[in-house]
């Protein structure tokens, strides 16, 4: 009901296409490496035993992280039946808010969150094994053993889930407190069981700062710092990231699901997801009433809090640590994925509170379960689109095209897309394109750069500046006269790879126009590896509609083959399809000029020039450009003179 609406609708996004550049690349080794550089050697091993299964088609993918996730609310349920073993009801309820709780929006990012979500299992295996451990003491020493091996396991794999670790005493104070005897045995007690726990994390709190050595920290420890230069004041800053993270979680992320901007009543799938809240309300009702007992009592509620609460700091420790905000950055959302686990409890204490009667806790909690599955559905639906932004991208880039020399930079105008950044999208687009064998290992092919980054730096990057781009374990070494523009930000629009004859589109931000010179369509070639894209990754070959014959029309342009784009244009014709952007009419207007049907090329001109006025000056100095490349004729002369009438040109000069 949350997740599984687009589930073979979305694809790869952020840190997902590093992974698979690297394992398609350079296999495990490849991978091994980035994660190890990063101050992480044993996280390999749930890579190698899911990648050896899954390959890397994004579907197999978000099935299996939707089964990485039911196996950690499995495990989380499981555990809370070794606290609270007469409260089936309190243990459903709260594995089903941790299930949905809409403060981590980053299940589409398949294959890391995956992982996470194992390791997140294997965090509640062993404290549902601790538990167990006191409550059967005929196999005490088998759950201790198992308790012990899965989280040294969790642990030494990825540190996300530390902060947990520590609320291991309370939890074990909760169960003894069931026991008669003096608070100070009971304390003793807690304090002997959890020992061989605390050993494990004081092993890998002592290896990962004092013995590891990673060539490249992805998570620096900082907090200590800021203390030595600032004391109070990082205490107060990291109180009000808590603060403001417990208010976020437990109160303000319930209004994302009514928000006013979510209603759009001309759009099927607003509607859809507000009806979602009421029909998930209704499911989530009768599932529950299946179960006889009351989510909770008196009594219950206060250490229900409490001990989610606890699990909400604690939570939050490591990413306090690193001096990082859960609400501040767009995929930041992922440091509250440890804190989960605390805000299902909470909450499900905190309304057992405030509402006493049981079928009114459960319609509250029913309403809470719709609208966490609104939320996730909207945000999954942003995804989907992403995904859908990203192929037209890749498959038009493919198309127009087919090879690029290894060593370039493509410049866009920002990110590719809203959750494409960074090192995601050259390891994507090198994927599109076969790696010569004798390139250096662990680098790009391709290197995608945002054209604002060069502000200021123009005079530089026109006369030839190296782009060396080093990260955790890929990295990129070009030149700025090995570069491509491209530029998609307009509604309707095809991908466009620019030219310098592109400077006068009156579209292209200033930071493009001052650049274009560079462009060097010399590194596009026209023939590509018939393996390439791949096809399991990036998906068959969509319908093939007017951009498609755009981009092979601006291809056989480069190469001079206008008999070619003029045949383009006119299978696109017959099938009934044109540019939604009139300044996609250009190579087909230069065409019929080099072909020499003026009048086909002026009425072309003309119908572009009436679509878009403001396309004038680039059509102008277009036509200038074509007029000085070609031979006088009366056909030329008279073509030039009425388009001088209509749209104005200067092209004197030219017709000299």
């Amino acid at each position: 009901m949350a997740y599984g609406w687009f589930i073979n609708q979305l694809g790869f996004y952020w840190d997902d296409w590093q992974i698979v550049f690297l394992k398609r690349t350079y296999g495990f080794e490849g991978l091994n490496h980035l994660l190890s550089v990063g101050g992480r050697p044993f996280y390999i091993w749930p890579y190698s035993l899911t990648m050896s299964l899954l390959g890397e088609k994004p579907l197999h993918w978000h099935l299996f992280g939707l089964v990485a996730r039911w196996l950690a609310v499995v495990a989380m349920w499981w555990a809370l039946r070794q606290l609270w073993p007469k409260r089936p009801g309190v243990a459903t309820w709260a594995a089903a808010l941790f299930a949905v709780y809409p403060i981590f929006y980053l299940q589409p990012l398949a294959i890391i969150m995956s992982q996470d979500f194992l390791l997140y299992a294997l965090f509640f295996v062993s404290f549902g094994s601790m538990l167990a451990a006191q409550r059967r003491p005929q196999h005490q020493r088998q759950f201790t053993a198992l308790a012990l091996f899965t989280a040294g396991l969790h642990i030494f794999t990825k540190e996300y889930y530390l902060g947990l670790e520590l609320l291991r005493p309370l939890a074990l104070w909760l169960l003894f407190s069931e026991q008669n005897g003096a608070w100070r045995a009971r304390l003793a007690k807690t304090a002997r069981t959890y020992a061989p726990y605390l050993a494990i994390v004081l092993a890998f709190t002592i290896w990962r700062l004092f013995i590891l050595e990673a060539p490249q920290e992805q998570n620096p420890i900082v907090f200590f710092d800021g203390l030595r230069s600032n004391f109070w004041g990082t205490w107060l800053e990291a109180l009000q990231i808590t603060a403001r993270n417990f208010i976020f979680v437990i109160f303000e992320v319930w209004s994302r699901a009514v928000t006013p901007g979510s209603l759009e009543l001309d759009s099927a799938f607003s509607l859809f997801s507000w009806a979602l809240i009421p029909l998930g309300a209704l499911l989530a009702y009768w599932f529950m009433s299946q179960f006889g007992d009351e989510a909770g009592s008196a009594g219950w509620q206060a250490r229900a809090m409490a001990f989610g609460a606890a699990g909400m700091l604690l939570g939050l420790i490591p990413t306090l640590l690193i001096g990082r905000d859960p609400l501040s950055g767009l995929f930041a959302d992922r440091f509250n994925l440890p804190t989960l686990f605390g805000a299902a409890v909470f909450m499900l204490g905190m309304v057992s509170w405030l509402v006493t009667e049981r079928r009114r806790q459960m319609l509250v909690l029913a309403v809470l379960l719709g609208l966490a599955m609104a939320i996730l559905v909207r945000r999954t639906n942003d995804f989907r689109w992403a995904w859908d932004e990203q192929r037209d991208f890749y498959w038009q880039l493919v198309w127009r095209a087919p090879s690029i020399e290894p060593g370039s930079a493509i410049l866009g105008d920002g990110a590719l897309t809203v959750f494409v950044d960074g090192f995601t999208p050259a390891a994507a687009i090198s994927l599109l394109y076969p790696k010569d064998a004798g390139q250096t290992p662990r680098q790009l092919n391709i290197m995608y750069l945002d054209i604002h980054d060069f502000e200021g730096a123009e005079a530089d990057f026109l006369a030839g500046m190296p782009l060396l781009i080093e990260g955790t374990s890929l990295s990129f070494s070009g030149d700025s006269r090995k570069a491509l523009f491209v530029y998609n930000e307009e509604p309707g629009q095809c991908l466009w790879l620019l030219s310098p004859h592109d400077a006068d589109n009156h579209l292209l931000p200033a930071a493009f126009r001052s650049l274009l010179p560079a462009a060097n369509l010399a590194l596009v070639g026209e023939r590509g590896d018939a393996q390439h894209p791949p096809l399991d990754i990036f998906g068959p070959e969509p319908e093939r509609g007017w951009c498609f014959y755009y981009q092979k029309a601006e291809l056989a342009r480069q190469a001079g083959d206008w008999q070619r784009v003029l045949s383009l244009w006119g299978t696109a014709q017959a099938a009934g399809l044109g540019p939604n952007s009139s300044l996609e009419l250009m190579p087909f207007i230069e065409a019929y000029a080099k072909q020499g049907h003026w009048q086909e090329a002026f009425e072309l001109s003309r119908d572009m020039y009436r679509r878009n006025q403001a396309s004038r000056t680039q059509l102008c100095s277009n036509w200038e450009r074509i007029l000085g490349e070609t031979y006088p004729s009366q056909a030329r002369e008279t073509a030039a003179a009425e388009l001088v009438e209509i749209v104005r040109c200067d092209l004197a000069s030219a017709l000299d």
